[in-house]
C-alpha cells in the first residue's frame, strides 16, 4: 500500500483512489492514515465494501463509513453507512444496501474530525444483471409402474422465483405450457424434491426441472426415465403328494410379482395334458400375492393320469407352474380291518398290487414276524386262502392267472397254449411281474405294476423257505383234493411257474375283483 505523508502536527489522509485525486482540508495536529478502499463482493442488489483506516497518536474520528451515488462524488447526502467513532486503526466494513440491478454507482469514504467531513478515494461498482434463473435437474429415482422422484437446483437471477418444479412428458421436445404433467414446489432457491405421479407402466417418460421469475423460464437438462413394466407373474409348481384314488396334495410358490398386483393364485387340472384355466377339470383359488400355498385337489377317478400346475394372476394375465403329472391310486380298504391295499389294472382284470395280510386262522407271518407281514403278506394255506379275499374281491382261479401272464409277456398273449403248460412258460412275464428291489438278485421292471415280492413259502411239513428268493401265490383251482395250481416266481428266472402243491402249504395270496 502506498502512502503519502503531509508535515508533521497535520493530519494526513492517504488513500488509493479510482478517480479523486484531490487532497481535502484536514485539520492540524494529528496523523490518520486511509489507504485503499476493496470492493469485497457484488449482488444485484447489495454489495460490500472495507477499507482501513489507520488512527495514530491517540486521534479520534467521531464518525466514519462508506456513502455512495449512482453520480459522482458522493456525499453523507446521499446513502451512506454510519460506522460510529474509531480511537485506533480500523477495517472499516461497510454493506451497501438498496441498490439497483445492472447499475453503476460511486463510493467514497469518509471520516469526521473536529466537526469537519473529509472524503477521499472514490471508487465504482457495477451490480450484477438480473436474468432468468440458472436450473440443474437432478436424476430420476425411487421409479415405480406409475411414479418416480426428481428434483431439481436453482438460483433466482436477482428476481423473485414465482415458480418452481419439475414438468414431464413422453416426448423428448416440450416446454411447461404443453408438458403433460408438471408440479410447483416451494418458491425460492436451492434444491428441491418433486414427487412425479400418474405415470404409466413400462413407458419411456422424460423429466426437466424448471424456474421461473420476472424475465422468464429457465430448464434444467431433460433427464430420460422408465417406468417399472409389468409383466406375468413367476409362479412354480410344488410337488404333488398324498396321492389317494380321489384326492392329492400340491400348491405353488408365487416368486414375483413382476411389478405387478397379484389378485389370484391356486392350481388347475385335467386329464388331456397342458392345463390352464380355460382348459380344466378343476381349479383351487388359494389366496393373493407372492409366497408359498398348498392346494387340495379333490374330485378325481381313481387310477387316473392327471396333469398339474400352479398359476398366478396379476395385471397383465395369468402365468403357470411346472406341469406335473401323477396317478391317482387304486386302492382297496378292507372293512373288516381297516388295512389299504394298492390294486391296479392290468388288461380287463382288477388285482391287488401287494399280497393279502388279512390275519385269519391257519395263516402266518414269514418267520412268525410280524414285521414281516406287513411288507410281504400273510402266508396262507389253501383253505384258508379259498376264503380270505374281502367282499368283492376272490382269489384268482387257475384261468385269471393264464389271463394275467398273456396280458403281461411279450411274446405270448391271452390265450396263447404257451400258458396250459407246466413248469416255466412264456417269455418274461415272471420279470415283468417282480418289482424292481427286494429280489437277491435277477430282479423284475414291475412293468404292469403287480409288484411281486419274494415273501418264500412255508412247506406243508412247517418249515419257512426261500425268503427272498421266491415268491408263490395260490390259485382257487384244486388239482385233486390234496393239492391245488399255485403260481411261482423266482430270482433265477424272468419266467412264471405253474405247478400245483399240497393245500397245506402256505403261500401268499392276491386278490382279483369280482
Amino acid at each position: 500500500m502506498k502512502i503519502k505523508y503531509i508535515k508533521p502536527a497535520i493530519l494526513i489522509f492517504i488513500v488509493f483512489v479510482f478517480s479523486c485525486k484531490k487532497t481535502p482540508e484536514i485539520p492540524t495536529g494529528n496523523k490518520i492514515k486511509i489507504g485503499e478502499t476493496t470492493i469485497d463482493s457484488i449482488a444485484y442488489y447489495t454489495a460490500n465494501v472495507s477499507t482501513i483506516i489507520i488512527v495514530t497518536d491517540g486521534n479520534e474520528v467521531t464518525e466514519h463509513g462508506h456513502c455512495w451515488s449512482t453520480n459522482e462524488n458522493p456525499t453523507i447526502e446521499n446513502e451512506k453507512t454510519s460506522l460510529g467513532k474509531i480511537t485506533q486503526t480500523t477495517t472499516v466494513k461497510s454493506e451497501l444496501t438498496n441498490l439497483i440491478a445492472n447499475t453503476q454507482y460511486y463510493i467514497r469514504v469518509y471520516v469526521i474530525f473536529n466537526g469537519n467531513t473529509v472524503y477521499l478515494g472514490e471508487n465504482t461498482i457495477q451490480t450484477l444483471t438480473t436474468r432468468r434463473p440458472t436450473v440443474i435437474t437432478n436424476i430420476v429415482s425411487n421409479i415405480t409402474i406409475n411414479s418416480a422422484t426428481c428434483g431439481g437446483t436453482n438460483d433466482d437471477g436477482g428476481l423473485t422465483i414465482s415458480q418452481r418444479g419439475v414438468c414431464w412428458d413422453s416426448v423428448e421436445n416440450f416446454t411447461l405450457q404443453n408438458s403433460l404433467g408438471q408440479t410447483v414446489d416451494i418458491y425460492g432457491t436451492g434444491s428441491f424434491i418433486s414427487n412425479i405421479t400418474g405415470l404409466t407402466e413400462g413407458v419411456t417418460y422424460y423429466a426437466i426441472a424448471y424456474a421461473t421469475n420476472e424475465k422468464g423460464t429457465s430448464y434444467g437438462e431433460v433427464i430420460q426415465f422408465s417406468t417399472l413394466p409389468i409383466t406375468l407373474p413367476t409362479v412354480t409348481t410344488a410337488e404333488i403328494t398324498e396321492i389317494t384314488n380321489t384326492s392329492a396334495t400340491s400348491g405353488g410358490n408365487v416368486t414375483s410379482n413382476s411389478n405387478g398386483t397379484v389378485t389370484a393364485r391356486g392350481m388347475c387340472w385335467n386329464a388331456t395334458g397342458n392345463p390352464t384355466l380355460e382348459n380344466n377339470i378343476g381349479i383351487t383359488t388359494n389366496g393373493s400375492g407372492t409366497g408359498g400355498f398348498s392346494s387340495q385337489i379333490i374330485g378325481l377317478t381313481e387310477n387316473t393320469t392327471y396333469f398339474l400346475t400352479a398359476y398366478a394372476t396379476n395385471e397383465k394375465g395369468s402365468a403357470y407352474g411346472q406341469i406335473k403329472s401323477f396317478l391317482t391310486r387304486n386302492d382297496f380298504i378292507d372293512p373288516r380291518d381297516g388295512q389299504i391295499y394298492e390294486t391296479v389294472v392290468i388288461g380287463s382284470q382288477s388285482w391287488f398290487a401287494e399280497n393279502l395280510n388279512y390275519n385269519t386262522a391257519d395263516s402266518w407271518c414269514y418267520d412268525n414276524n410280524v414285521n414281516n407281514c406287513n411288507i410281504y403278506g400273510r402266508l396262507y394255506t389253501w383253505d384258508a386262502a379259498v376264503t380270505a379275499c374281502p367282499d368283492g374281491w376272490h382269489l384268482p382261479s387257475d384261468e385269471e392267472w393264464k389271463i394275467l401272464e398273456g396280458n403281461t409277456d411279450t411274446q405270448y398273449g391271452v390265450g396263447d397254449p404257451e400258458w396250459n403248460g407246466t413248469g416255466y412258460r412264456g417269455y418274461d412275464d415272471g420279470k415283468r411281474l417282480k418289482t424292481s428291489t427286494d429280489w437277491s438278485q435277477n430282479t423284475g421292471t414291475n412293468a404292469v405294476g403287480f409288484s411281486a415280492l419274494p415273501g418264500g413259502y412255508l412247506s406243508s411239513g412247517g418249515g419257512f423257505s426261500t425268503f427272498g428268493l421266491e415268491g408263490y401265490w395260490w390259485s382257487a383251482t384244486a388239482n385233486g383234493s390234496s393239492d391245488a395250481w399255485y403260481r411261482e416266481l423266482t430270482y433265477g428266472n424272468d419266467k412264471a411257474y405253474r405247478y400245483y402243491r399240497n393245500k397245506a402249504s402256505g403261500f401268499s395270496v392276491r386278490c382279483v375283483k369280482d
